[in-house]
């Protein structure tokens, strides 16, 4: 059986991924190389796939959760997240690929300032998204 909180995660963690995919096709942060993505949504969301779990770590946002996203070509994300007044707040991201045994730190300081808007944005839309109960 899950808790609650981890239910509401799973809805918040699909929420996420489409919100994710979503702001890429918008381009509302362009990304290097800032060409236009030609893909649908549909298109894009095709090739993804993910998988949450409660982290046995906490903080003062409680338990961590962790949303793992893969597409089809090896490309993965890593997104750890704690909930407080029932929000959602992102505290890790990481990406690599198959080719590339290391991960990247987005919240990191070579990163932070490219990623932190964007994925705060996804966060919030997410997070909007469930309360309304669209997700």
């Amino acid at each position: 059986m899950h808790s609650s909180s981890t239910c509401s995660f799973s809805q918040f963690a699909s929420a996420f991924v489409h919100e994710y995919w979503s702001t890429i096709k918008a381009e509302t942060f362009p990304r290097p190389p800032k060409e236009p993505v030609r893909e649908s949504l549909e298109e894009l969301l095709s090739v993804i796939s993910f998988t949450t779990k409660k982290s046995g770590g906490s903080n003062q946002l409680g338990h961590k959760h962790i949303l793992n996203m893969t597409n089809e070509w090896g490309d993965s994300w890593l997104f750890e997240f704690g909930i407080r007044a029932e929000v959602w707040t992102i505290l890790a991201a990481h990406s690599g690929t198959n080719s590339k045994k290391s991960q990247q730190d987005l919240l990191g300081s070579l990163y932070e300032a490219e990623f932190r808007p964007f994925l705060e944005h996804v966060t919030a839309q997410a997070n909007a998204t469930i309360k309304s109960g669209h997700s």
